[in-house]
C-alpha cells in the first residue's frame, strides 16, 4: 500500500500542476471532463487522507515508513494545491450561476447550516439548467428551420436546387430539438441529443452540404449548442453528493493543529500564501457536515447552536493561523518605533542650511520607509481575501486583520506596562521609560495606519482603555468579596484576550496598576513624609526634598494617559472602601456594650446631663482637663485605639493622592480639550441647579425617569477630566456607629498632645530624629469617615472640639486669675496666650474647614467665638 501511494504522489503532483496551470481549467473543459476531474480529485483526497491519518499509526515501524514517505511541508503544499483546485472549480461554477434566483431549500434555512460552497455552485448550475437549455434549443431549432428554408430553394440568396427531402429532414430535426425538455430524465434527453448530433455529423457527408461552407458552419454552430445542452442536462444532484464525499476533510480537524506553525512559516516567508490557505480553510468547513447531517435528520432544534459552535471553532482556528501576520507586523513596527525614538526627532522650525544633512538622516529615513513598505506588503495577503463564509459565520478580511492587530497590540501594550513597571526602584524613571516606549509605539502605529487600512488612533484608544480598565478591575479583586473573573469581565474578550502575566504576580499587587499605587503609597506614607498643601507635594523632612509632587502625577499622565490615571484613582477608591469597611467592622467589634455605657457617661458629664441637645456643649464641666485625661487613659491604652489612627491616616493619605490625581487630570483636560471641559462644567452646573430646583419644588420640577442615564454618564465624564471632589463622596453604607464623635474626640486629644504647628509645611506634624507623623492625612481621614454618616456626627465632633478648646482656655484663665503675684501689665500681655494643646485643636479645626467639603467656619462659629478662631495664631 505504501509503495502504491508513493507511486501516486508523482502522478498527483503532475495532474495538479496541469489543472492549476492558468487557462486550463475553463468552463468548457470542466463540463467536458467532469468525471475525469472528479476522479483526479478523489485520488488526491485519498492520498492526503491516508497519509495524514497514518502518520498517527501506533505501529512505530509503519509510522516511520509513512513519515519518510512525505514530510509535513510536502503534505501541506499538496493540500494547498488540492484546496486551490477545489476552490478554482468552485469559482468557475459560481460564474455559471450568476442568474441563480432560488436559494437553499427550507430545511437548510431553518437550520442555518450551509453546505460547502462547491455544493452551492453545482446546485446553482441546476437552477440555470432550464434557461440555458431553452437558449440552446431555440438557437438549434432556428438554425434547423433556416436550413430547411435554405433547401426549399425559395430564398433569393440561394442558388442551389430545391431538395424537399433535406428540407423535410431538417424540419424533423427542428421538431425533435423543440420537443426536448430540461425537466425530463437526463439520460433520455442526453441520448436524444447524441442521436441528433450524430445525425448532423452524418449529414455533412452529403455532397450538396459538403460543398457549401455556409451550411457546414451552420451545422457546426448547431453542434456546439447541442453539446452545451448535453453538458447542462448532465448536471445532477448526484454530482453534489459525490463532491461532498470526495472533498470531506473533517478527519483532519485535530491533525491540522500540527500544521499551524508550518502554515505560519509559509505566510511569514510569502504573505500571498494566505490566498492558498483560504482554500484550506474553506475545505475545513466540511467539519460541519457530519454533526449537522444527523441532527438535521432527527429534526432537532439544536442544529442552530451546533452550527454556531463548530463555525466559531473554525473561525478561531483561522485566527490562530493568521496571527502570524500581526505578530510579524509588530516586530517590524518595533524597529519603526525604535527609529523614531532614537534616530528621527522632530525637526526644528528653523535651522541653518549647513546642518540640513545632519537633520535629513537619509539612512534612518530609508529604513523607516523600507519597514513601512514591508508592513503594507505583509498585510496585503489578508486584505486581498474576499468575504468568506465559514459555516454560519461570515468573516470579513478587513475585520479579521483588524482583530489580529488589536490582539497583538493588546499583548504588546500589556507586556510593556507589566515589564517596565515590574520592580519599581525609581517610580519617576520607570514612568518616563513607559511613557517613551508607549509614546513611540503609538506614533509608529498611527504612522502605518493608512498602509494597513486601520484607524490607528481609534484602535489604540479603545484597546488601551480596555487594558487599563481590565487590570484595575482585576487588581480591585484584592479588596472585593465577590471576585470578578475573566468570564465575567466586560473588558475581557475571547477573540482579543488581555494577558494576565501571572509570572509577574507579587504578594501585594497582581499587575502594574497595583505596583504603581503601592509605590505611591510608600513614597507618601504619613510616617515618612509631610504633605505641603501650598506646594501640592510630599516632602522628606530629613533633606527637605520632594518625594512625590506635581511632576510625578504628570509623569503618570504621560506614561499611562488620562485613562490610566483615572484607573489608578478608581483603584485607590476600592482600597479606601476596604479600609472604611474594616474601620466600621472593628468599631462594632471593639466598642462593646460596656464601652458604650462608659462613653455615654462621659458625654453626660460633658453636657451637664443633657445629651440630646447640641447647645448643651456650651457647658463647661468642672475639672474638665482631669475628666479628659481619665477617659483618655481608659480608652487610649487599648490596641484598637492605635489601629483606628492607622486606618484614619491611611484613608486620608489616599484621599490626598486622589485630590492630586484629579488636579492633574483637570489641568491636562483644560489644555488638551478646553471646549469639552467647559461644556462638561456648564452641563454639571446646570444639572446641579435643576436638582436643587427639584428638591425645592418637587411638583414643578420632576426628577428624571429611571431610564434616563444623563446623571451617570455625566459623572463618568467628569471623573475623566478631574471635576470631582473625593472628600464629598459616600463610599460605604453602614449602621450608625454609637458614640463615634466621642471616640474621635479622645483619639484627636491623644494626637494633639504631641503635635506642633510647622510653619514651613503649614500643617500640624510631629517630627523627631526617629519618629514622624503628619496630621493632614489624619484630618482628611476623619472627614472621610464622618462623611459616611449623618451630618449630626460632624456637628457633634466640632462641638466637642470647641468645648475642648474652651475648657483649656478657661483653665488657663483660672490659673492666671489665681496667681496674685502677677502684675496687671503682665496679665494684660498674657491674656492672648492660649495653651498649646488648645492652639493645636484650633489648627486641627482649621484644617477640617480647609479640606472638608461639608465643614466650614460657620459650623465652628456656632460653638466658638469667631474672634478666638480668627486670632488664635497671633498668640505666643
Amino acid at each position: 500500500i505504501i509503495e502504491q501511494h508513493k507511486a501516486s504522489i508523482t502522478v498527483i503532483k503532475k495532474e495538479l500542476k496541469y489543472y492549476l496551470t492558468e487557462g486550463v481549467l475553463t468552463e468548457d473543459f470542466m463540463m467536458d471532463k467532469l468525471e475525469k476531474i472528479l476522479a483526479s480529485l478523489r485520488d488526491c483526497n485519498v492520498l492526503i487522507r491516508w497519509t495524514m491519518l497514518h502518520r498517527k499509526c501506533s505501529n512505530k515501524k509503519f509510522r516511520e515508513q509513512i513519515v519518510d514517505l512525505m514530510g509535513r511541508d510536502e503534505i501541506l503544499l499538496i493540500l494547498m494545491k488540492i484546496s486551490q483546485f477545489e476552490f478554482k472549480l468552485k469559482q468557475m461554477l459560481q460564474s455559471m450561476l450568476k442568474l441563480k434566483k432560488e436559494r437553499w431549500n427550507d430545511y437548510k434555512k431553518e437550520s442555518h447550516g450551509r453546505m460547502v460552497e462547491l455544493k452551492q455552485m453545482l446546485q446553482s448550475m441546476l437552477k440555470l439548467k432550464k434557461e440555458r437549455w431553452n437558449d440552446y434549443k431555440k438557437e438549434s431549432h432556428g438554425r434547423m428551420v433556416e436550413l430547411s428554408e435554405y433547401f426549399s430553394g425559395d430564398k433569393p440568396l440561394t442558388r442551389i436546387k430545391k431538395n424537399s427531402k433535406l428540407q423535410q429532414w431538417f424540419s424533423y430535426l427542428a421538431a425533435q430539438i423543440d420537443s426536448l425538455d430540461v425537466n425530463g430524465e437526463s439520460n433520455v434527453e442526453g441520448r436524444k441529443l447524441l442521436k441528433i448530433m450524430n445525425a448532423l455529423e452524418d449529414v455533412q457527408r452529403y455532397h450538396q452540404i459538403d460543398n457549401s461552407l455556409q451550411i457546414k458552419q451552420f451545422l457546426l454552430d448547431t453542434a456546439v449548442y447541442l453539446r452545451k445542452m448535453v453538458r447542462t442536462v448532465h448536471v445532477r444532484d448526484e454530482v453534489i453528493a459525490t463532491l461532498s464525499i470526495i472533498s470531506d476533510f473533517s478527519y483532519a480537524w485535530e491533525i491540522m493543529a500540527e500544521y499551524v506553525k508550518l502554515m505560519q512559516a509559509y505566510i511569514k516567508k510569502d504573505p500571498k500564501v494566505v490566498l492558498l490557505l483560504r482554500a484550506i480553510f474553506l475545505k475545513m468547513v466540511s467539519i460541519l457536515d457530519l454533526p449537522l447531517s444527523r441532527i438535521q435528520q432527527c429534526g432537532s432544534e439544536d442544529i442552530v447552536s451546533v452550527s454556531e459552535y463548530y463555525s466559531e471553532k473554525l473561525v478561531v482556528f483561522v485566527r490562530r493561523v493568521l496571527d502570524i501576520v500581526p505578530v510579524t507586523m509588530f516586530d517590524m513596527l518595533f524597529h519603526i518605533a525604535q527609529l523614531r525614538r532614537t534616530s528621527l526627532h522632530v525637526l526644528p522650525l528653523k535651522f541653518e542650511r549647513k546642518v540640513l544633512k545632519e537633520h535629513a538622516k537619509m539612512d534612518a529615513r530609508f529604513n523607516l520607509a523600507y519597514n513601512t513598505h514591508q508592513i503594507s506588503v505583509f498585510t496585503e495577503g489578508i486584505l486581498n481575501m474576499k468575504t468568506t463564509l465559514f459555516g454560519v459565520i461570515e468573516v470579513e478580511p478587513q475585520q479579521l486583520l483588524e482583530d489580529g492587530i488589536r490582539k497583538e497590540l493588546v499583548y504588546r501594550i500589556s507586556k510593556e506596562l507589566n515589564s517596565n513597571l515590574l520592580s519599581i526602584a525609581d517610580l519617576d524613571s520607570a514612568l518616563i521609560a513607559v511613557g517613551d516606549k508607549l509614546g513611540s509605539l503609538q506614533q509608529s502605529f498611527e504612522h502605518i495606519q493608512d498602509y494597513i487600512k486601520v484607524y490607528g488612533l481609534k484602535v489604540w484608544q479603545e484597546e488601551f482603555t480596555r487594558i487599563t480598565n481590565y487590570y484595575v478591575e482585576q487588581e480591585s479583586n484584592r479588596f472585593l468579596r465577590r471576585k470578578i473573573f475573566d468570564n465575567q469581565s466586560v473588558f475581557q474578550s475571547e477573540a482579543i484576550p488581555i494577558p494576565r502575566f501571572l509570572a509577574y504576580k507579587k504578594p501585594n499587587a497582581y499587575n502594574f496598576s497595583g505596583r504603581v499605587i503601592n509605590e505611591l503609597l510608600s513614597k507618601t506614607h504619613f510616617t515618612d513624609c509631610i504633605y505641603a498643601d501650598l506646594q501640592q507635594a510630599w516632602y522628606k523632612p530629613s533633606n527637605m526634598r520632594i518625594s512625590v509632587g506635581i511632576r510625578t502625577f504628570n509623569l503618570i499622565l504621560q506614561g499611562l494617559g488620562a485613562v490610566g490615571l483615572n484607573g489608578l484613582d478608581q483603584l485607590i477608591g476600592y482600597m479606601m472602601v476596604a479600609e472604611l469597611q474594616a474601620f466600621t467592622k472593628q468599631f462594632h467589634r471593639k466598642i462593646a456594650t460596656d464601652s458604650i455605657k462608659l462613653l455615654m457617661q462621659f458625654k453626660a458629664k460633658l453636657s451637664g446631663g443633657d445629651t440630646h441637645k447640641m447647645q448643651s456643649m456650651s457647658y463647661l464641666p468642672p475639672a474638665a482637663l482631669k475628666l479628659y485625661q481619665i477617659y483618655l487613659s481608659e480608652f487610649g491604652a487599648h490596641k484598637y485605639f492605635r489601629s483606628f489612627g492607622q486606618i484614619l491616616s491611611s484613608v486620608g493619605q489616599k484621599q490626598l493622592i486622589r485630590i492630586q490625581m484629579n488636579c492633574a487630570l483637570n489641568f491636562q483636560a483644560k489644555i488638551d480639550s478646553k471646549m469639552l471641559t467647559c461644556t462638561l462644567e456648564t452641563l454639571n452646573e446646570s444639572l446641579l441647579k435643576d436638582v436643587k430646583q427639584h428638591y425645592r419644588k418637587p411638583a414643578e420640577f420632576a426628577y428624571p425617569d429611571d431610564d434616563n442615564t444623563v446623571l451617570g454618564d455625566l459623572a463618568e465624564h467628569l471623573n475623566f477630566i478631574g471635576i470631582c471632589n473625593p472628600l464629598a463622596k459616600i463610599y460605604i453604607t453602614s449602621d450608625p456607629l454609637p458614640c463615634l464623635p466621642l471616640v474621635l474626640l479622645l483619639h484627636i486629644q491623644q494626637q494633639l498632645e504631641r503635635l506642633a504647628w510647622n510653619a514651613a509645611f503649614n500643617s500640624l506634624c510631629y517630627i523627631t530624629s526617629n519618629q514622624l507623623f503628619d496630621a493632614t492625612p489624619y484630618v482628611v481621614g476623619i472627614l472621610t469617615v464622618l462623611k459616611q454618616f449623618h451630618p449630626s456626627y460632624t456637628n457633634e465632633l466640632i462641638a466637642l472640639l470647641c468645648q475642648f478648646v474652651r475648657c483649656h482656655i478657661h483653665h488657663q484663665a483660672e490659673q492666671m486669675g489665681s496667681s496674685s503675684s502677677q502684675s496687671s501689665s503682665s496679665s494684660s500681655s498674657s491674656s492672648l496666650d492660649i495653651p498649646k494643646i488648645a492652639r493645636n485643636a484650633l489648627h486641627f479645626m482649621d484644617l477640617m474647614c480647609k479640606y472638608g467639603a461639608h465643614v466650614d467656619r460657620k459650623d465652628v462659629a456656632q460653638y466658638l467665638p469667631a474672634y478666638m478662631f480668627d486670632s488664635y495664631n497671633l498668640s505666643k
